[in-house]
């Protein structure tokens, strides 16, 4: 009979499914339909076999025909909810895990599923529902504790959390996920050795466990134990060198550590962590440049430098220095930090332009001079010039212009020494250097000194303004912030997985306790200066549209040039004064304002104005500068006063020279002004210690501010692990971390906690 056929084909089918021969068991059973397309269990094993090849279309139309014909066909809808599951289609993997419990509420598994789906949606009250139902019906199912664990985690009920996952080890000690999700949870609540050994018990029982290591790794930067972070986080990084979260822990970490001597496989990781979006490479450029200063070749250059002998040795100095890669490769990303470092590029420059007639077609000075150019562009030029590098400048200019009147080819090293000491967009000819053919290394500094600046310079005149700029001391922070985009950056270091706001900010323990995540969250970043901060956020928030207002056109340039490179589409861009925004005739879920009130001439005036356009309920990240991390900066403001120094280019590096000299006597007091990372650039330097207006605060002061204002206090966004590990052991008490009196002893204690700024998360009330 024609049944008996199709059982037959059904049955061959289900044969070779066990034997692993996919392809043919979908064969089978599709013989079994042709010969009766009616039979659901058919239907099933097909949609098994679909599933299990990845063809997940074709699996959802044949268990949908298996439960059209049998509705109350349990397991097609089972495996059903779990390809809607797979393809991210959660509502209707809820619909058919809950119509499988309608069927058959003691379903075990289903209700565990339907509970990942919820959690997944963030419905996490129904999803500790479902895990303790699964409970109810299997004591012992592991899995149901585990994942109540991660729920009870997410609620910030830790306590609770703990107990979970403690119940799942006790069901399966071997069970290494929850024991690194334990330790993390540990790890929350300061009990941090407890964490680094639930986090080794993972290790142990999953050597190749990623995140195991990546967990211990962050466990020991919150204990201050920083090499042996860093140890763990390379594990992390090399067995899963694609999770941008890894590479950014471990760059976190770099950032803390010493390393006192040369390592080459070192070297090799340091480029591949240059390499990955998420880096920023400001944040490791001080501790790269401290090991390289152990490499041999570096040591023998830097001697040169310090006898004030490179002039002799120049072409020594060039060959060893374009023997590191990961040297050239740093001063093209970010400016240099270390003073012995400026010592030797400035020096290395002079030494260049002082012979600049000489073996131009040396492939090594042109290296060496391409990432020096690099580097100078970045950092602004800040390095002083002498009377008899000027002038050879000047002859350079001359034979650049000879070349180009008589149409011929410019040697690439020309260029390039002239762009260590000038912007090359500058001059009037810069559009005809892009009709030549160049080696392609040097089309880099062709495209960031020339095609890039005109690129920003056709975009200036485009851009929409939102308000007028009328206020006296708003004009004077526009100017000063027109001579050069402001904050200059090369890499965003942003992430890759866009989350809910309270998703996304859990990784700074701010308690927004019954905050509920907007679906599509309308974001002011109020002075966006270049964009940095607008692309974070966009990357950060998920399905966000984000307003970035700034008064600088040229910082604005920058940004949308910057935003198209990166493709992202979700940000406007608009020039516009803070103190004029509440007539925008818009509001926000969420306002981000970083290191910009202090600078206006009422800050409480601007903030007053940044509290009417958000949202009730909404959240709004601060940045404000500290009075009592930056006494330095306040004396140093003081000294530039008396000296009569103006904001020039000229009398900031001049000023810049004279914290040098100083900062080489004993008993400095300027150590943390000429150790800043802010003081190695024009612009950086000008913002820290020339900024035409500057207000500081004390935390006593911002709580008096927070409650005028309508706002609460939800935590501070800090980026050390250590200080909030410190601050957690030396305040116990609950809500200690919303407690800005206890903050500010803290500060007294750690004077330079907030060197940056305070920066801080508040709630509209």
């Amino acid at each position: 009979m024609v049944i008996d056929k199709s059982l037959e084909a059904m049955q061959q089918g289900i044969a070779l499914q066990q034997s692993g021969q996919l392809a043919q068991a979908i064969l089978s059973y599709q013989k079994a339909l042709k010969l009766n397309a009616k039979n659901p269990l058919v239907l099933y094993f097909l949609g098994v076999a679909l599933q299990e090849t990845g063809k997940l279309e074709e699996a959802v139309n044949s268990y949908k025909k298996a439960v059209a014909l049998n509705p109350d066909y349990v397991d097609a809808h089972y495996s059903l909810g779990n390809v809607f599951k797979a393809r991210g289609e959660l509502d209707s993997a809820v619909s058919s895990f809950q119509r499988v419990i309608s069927i058959k509420p003691d379903f075990i598994k289903v209700h565990n599923s339907l509970g990942t789906v919820l959690q997944k949606q963030g419905k996490l009250k129904a999803a500790a529902a479902s895990y303790q139902k699964t409970i109810a019906l299997k004591a012992d199912h592991f899995g149901a504790y585990y994942n109540l664990g991660n729920v009870r985690q997410e609620q910030g009920d830790l306590d609770a959390a703990v107990t979970s996952y403690k119940k799942a080890i006790a069901i399966k000690p071997k069970f290494a996920e929850a024991y690194t999700n334990l330790g993390a949870v540990l790890q929350f609540q300061n009990k941090l050795e407890e964490a680094i050994v639930s986090h080794k018990k993972a290790i142990e029982l999953k050597p190749d466990f990623a995140n195991a290591y990546y967990n211990l790794g962050t466990a020991q930067m919150d204990a201050g134990k920083y090499e042996l972070a860093f140890f763990e986080l390379q594990h992390a990084v090399t067995i899963e060198p694609n999770k941008s979260t890894y590479w950014n822990s471990l760059a976190l970490c770099v950032e803390k550590i010493t390393i006192d001597s040369y390592h080459q496989d070192l070297e090799q990781l340091f480029l591949r962590m240059l390499d990955q979006p998420i880096v920023l490479p400001k944040r490791v450029m001080g501790t790269i440049t401290n090991m390289l200063f152990q490499h041999p070749n570096f040591i023998s250059v830097l001697e040169f430098a310090r006898t004030d002998d490179l002039e002799n040795n120049l072409q020594e100095a060039i060959t060893q220095l374009t023997q590191i890669p990961l040297f050239l490769k740093i001063l093209e990303l970010s400016p240099n930090q270390n003073l012995d470092g400026e010592m030797m590029l400035s020096g290395m420059r002079s030494a260049i332009i002082n012979s600049w007639d000489e073996r131009t077609d040396d492939p090594n000075r042109l290296l060496f001079c391409i990432s020096l150019a690099h580097q100078c562009f970045i950092n602004e030029y800040v390095y002083i010039e002498t009377p008899q590098e000027t002038f050879a400048v000047n002859k350079i200019i001359g034979e650049v212009e000879r070349f180009l009147e008589e149409k011929r080819p410019i040697p690439p090293v020309l260029i390039a020494i002239l762009g260590c000491y000038r912007p090359l967009y500058t001059f009037s000819w810069a559009k005809s250097l892009l009709e030549f053919s160049w080696p392609n290394k040097f089309l880099e500094v062709i495209k960031s000194q020339i095609s890039e600046p005109l690129e920003e310079q056709a975009i200036r005149p485009t851009l929409p303004s939102m308000t007028t700029v009328e206020n006296v001391t708003s004009m004077a922070v526009r100017d000063q912030y027109e001579d050069n985009p402001y904050p200059r950056w090369t890499k965003a270091g942003l992430g890759d997985e866009p989350k809910a706001v309270a998703q996304a900010l859990k990784v700074y323990a701010i308690d927004l306790s019954n905050y509920k995540s907007p679906a599509q969250p309308r974001i002011l970043i109020a002075g966006c200066g270049t964009g940095h901060q607008a692309l974070q956020a966009a990357s950060r928030y998920a399905d966000s549209h984000i307003l970035a207002v700034d008064l600088s056109l040229s910082s604005l340039s920058y940004a949308l040039r910057k935003t198209k490179e990166l493709q992202f589409n979700n940000i406007e861009y608009m020039q516009g004064d803070i103190l004029e925004l509440g007539s925008c005739g818009r509001d926000f879920d969420l306002i981000e304002c970083r290191g910009v009130l202090h600078h206006l001439k009422e800050p409480l005036v601007g903030w007053q104005v940044l509290v009417d356009l958000l949202r009730k309920g909404g959240i709004m990240k601060i940045g404000l500068y500290s009075k009592i991390a930056r006494r330095q900066v306040i004396a140093a403001r003081e000294m530039i006063s008396e000296l009569g120094y103006d904001a020039s280019r000229e009398n900031i590096r001049q000023f810049r020279q004279e914290l040098i000299t100083m900062s080489r006597k004993p008993g400095s007091e300027v150590d943390s002004l000429v150790g800043s990372e802010d003081f190695f650039s024009l612009s950086d330097c000008r913002d820290l210690l020339f900024h035409v207006q500057e207000h500081q605060f004390t935390l006593p002061e911002i709580e008096l501010i927070l409650k005028d204002l309508g706002l609460q206090f939800l935590g501070f966004e800090i980026n050390n692990n250590h200080t909030m590990s410190n601050f957690k052991e030396l305040n116990q008490e609950k809500n200690s971390l919303v407690s800005l009196s206890r903050w500010h002893d803290f500060e007294l204690q750690n004077p330079y906690t907030f060197g940056n700024m305070y920066e801080f998360w508040v709630k509209k009330i």
